[in-house]
């Protein structure tokens, strides 16, 4: 994490940034276990129908390199959802935890359902599902 703390008026830039590059939504997938635990994904959706194609369609991935401030919104992104999972339960731990998020752009609405694998049971996953407004609750 950076530093300086995101502002509310940043984010909220940010996000009213990516509207205008025709971003709708942006997904986030995470996962950790044994002591580590990364974002492993925080990917740009351009339509509603595109959830299932953007990661082997060639102009999915051309639109991502057109954003001019991709990066930077990307490391705010992650920054935030690190801030989200500073509270929940030990998803880096043992048998760790993951998660899949989404963002709405430019409205800041958001949902995280977040899973954790419990030490005695292996093949259980638990979780919770956590949502509201990035910019409300920032």
């Amino acid at each position: 994490m950076s530093e300086k703390q995101t502002t509310k008026l940043e984010f909220g830039a940010m996000l009213l940034g990516l509207s205008e590059d025709g971003i709708k939504k942006v997904e986030i997938r995470y996962s950790g276990s044994g002591d580590d635990g990364a974002i492993d994904d925080v990917e740009p959706i351009f339509t509603e129908d595109e959830h299932n194609v953007k990661y082997n369609h060639k102009e999915h991935q051309e639109k991502v390199k057109a954003i001019e401030n991709w990066d930077k919104a990307r490391d705010m992104i992650e920054e935030w959802v690190y801030s989200r999972l500073e509270g929940e339960s030990d998803w880096v731990n043992n048998e760790g935890g993951e998660g899949y998020g989404w963002i709405e752009v430019p409205s800041g609405k958001y949902e995280i359902q977040h899973g954790y694998r419990p030490e005695i049971v292996y093949e259980e996953l638990k979780g919770k599902v956590s949502a509201g407004s990035i910019l409300a609750d920032h």
